[in-house]
């Protein structure tokens, strides 16, 4: 990996974290972000559907920083 890739990695990154925290604090809205009109009332999700998109969102998380980390040791190297 280059300089160049690494820079892209890290500015791909900023909307991977926001939308990971954002659906780790939020999940209800998150998984309801573009599906809305499909409901005539406000749909609830189940607690186990809650659980898994905050846990989805969490190894979404610690999976780039791990591509993140893994392309630093591989530039500064």
């Amino acid at each position: 990996m280059t300089g160049g890739e690494l820079f892209i990695l890290l500015i791909f990154s900023i909307p991977v974290y926001g939308f990971g925290i954002y659906a780790y604090k939020e999940p209800e809205d998150s998984y309801m972000m573009g599906k809305r009109w499909m409901y005539n009332n406000e749909p609830e999700l189940s607690k186990e559907a809650i659980n898994l998109h905050k846990n989805i969102s969490l190894i979404t998380i610690i999976i780039w920083t791990i591509l993140l980390i893994s392309g630093f040791i591989s530039v500064f190297r």
